[in-house]
């Protein structure tokens, strides 16, 4: 039997009377993999090319299923010396999906575009 910690995450299946099989519910699944962010401060020092990224950016995006969490908008300072111009935020099931949108065809040419248009500054973080 499952640990009764994680009881409430188990669905019970009879086989037979006396026996009874444990399996995680696709739910919990969901509820231990730990998603992904990728957050990038960008300084963009030529917005007409910086377009080129940004067109490609969101094919790569798109085709690697992350979520836009932020992509611009207005930066409110409320500690420290830190004033990024330009910050985007996105989300992905986990880390594995983040590095492999990163490391994509697709993400190589924005990054090939975005060469001279934008000083780039970019980590993933692991989730909850």
């Amino acid at each position: 039997m499952p640990p009764s910690s994680a009881a409430a995450f188990w669905k019970t299946t009879s086989i037979e009377p006396a026996t009874s099989v444990y399996t995680l519910s696709a739910y919990t699944l969901s509820a231990y993999t730990m998603s992904a962010y990728i957050i990038a401060h960008v300084d963009v020092t030529d917005p007409q090319q910086y377009e080129q990224y940004k067109a490609l950016s969101s094919q790569a995006i798109a085709a690697h299923g992350a979520e836009v969490c932020i992509r611009g908008g207005a930066v409110e300072v409320l500690e420290g010396d830190w004033s990024p111009s330009r910050i985007v935020l996105l989300k992905f099931p986990d880390m594995a999906a983040a590095h492999a949108f990163y490391d994509s065809a697709e993400y190589e040419l924005a990054r090939q575009a975005r060469a001279g248009a934008a000083v780039m500054r970019m980590i993933a973080v692991q989730g909850v």
